[in-house]
């Protein structure tokens, strides 16, 4: 039974990547606990990393999808108090990512 649910957990990481991109354990930052404990932000994280992923699929530079990740998370997605404000912000990074050629 133990094995099964290991099997389990591994096939839902590889699967959906956002489960691994914020240890809800150990979220401090509000943005954190609002992915964590709202289904909208967290639809809206999942969808994002699905973007982001296709962009790397598409033959985007990983170099530039990291930079210009990071410099949206520090800046827009990390300051939002919200879940209106966090959903907001992945629905614009979601289009970026889907515009980058």
């Amino acid at each position: 039974m133990r094995a099964l649910t290991h099997l389990i957990i591994l096939l839902l990481v590889h699967i959906n990547p956002t489960l691994a991109a914020v240890d809800c354990a150990r979220a401090e930052k509000n943005v954190d606990k609002l992915v964590c404990f709202n289904s909208r932000a967290a639809k809206a994280e999942e969808q994002m990393a699905v973007a982001f992923h296709h962009a790397l699929q598409r033959g985007i530079s990983p170099k530039l999808l990291r930079k210009t990740q990071k410099n949206w998370k520090e800046s827009v997605r990390d300051v939002c108090k919200d879940v209106q404000c966090l959903v907001s912000a992945h629905e614009t990074r979601i289009a970026e990512l889907y515009e980058l050629q």
